[in-house]
């Protein structure tokens, strides 16, 4: 997969007055550079990015007319219209081990609604340290020759050497037949419910 770019501008105007000239302000962080730099992005370039790489894409921003490679470290949206208000990047030094949140995408899944199976998924994300080289925009998991009762673990992501998952997780997904998931969903819904007093 091509890695993006992204022009950034250095920036000292107000985030609200540059949303109104069609920019997206952000923050690009590195141990390289001497403090963080506030920046502005085309609102455009960063929605086809997002919509294209997804919103942990890892992608090449230039600044200065100096290129980095850079993850997405958070985009912030506005809590009605869901639009993009803030973008942060991080640039990657390829000297150090970084810590990044890569989506994991399970494929397979109409090949278990044939059998009858539904895949309850607990994890959306994981979180993965390694150098900048090594780690990919998404982690795609084959779900199709599971059986109920079985789980998708960290040993079923296949992560190149070097690579670490950086939090505790003990299943990412766990499948089960079509009646055990209403049933679980139930047991769920009854423990939350408040005791009759």
């Amino acid at each position: 997969m091509s890695i993006a770019q992204l022009v950034a501008l250095e920036r000292s105007e107000k985030a609200k007055k540059i949303r109104g000239m069609g920019f997206l302000p952000g923050i690009v962080y590195s141990r390289d550079f001497q403090e963080n730099i506030p920046v502005k992005f085309k609102y455009s370039d960063v929605a086809n990015i997002v919509s294209q790489h997804g919103e942990r894409a890892k992608l090449q921003i230039i600044i200065n007319n100096k290129k980095h490679l850079a993850f997405i470290k958070d985009i912030q949206r506005d809590h009605i219209s869901c639009r993009m208000i803030h973008l942060d990047l991080q640039v990657a030094s390829g000297k150090e081990d970084i810590k990044v949140k890569v989506p994991v995408v399970f494929e397979g899944i109409p090949e278990l609604d044939f059998k009858k199976l539904i895949l309850e998924i607990d994890r959306h994300e994981i979180e993965i340290s390694g150098k900048t080289e090594s780690i990919p925009e998404i982690i795609k998991v084959d779900v199709s020759g599971m059986n109920a009762g079985d789980h998708v673990t960290v040993n079923d992501l296949h992560l190149d050497a070097g690579l670490k998952v950086s939090n505790n997780i003990e299943k990412l997904a766990t499948v089960y037949k079509l009646k055990e998931s209403a049933e679980v969903e139930e047991a769920t819904e009854k423990a939350e419910e408040p005791a009759e007093k």
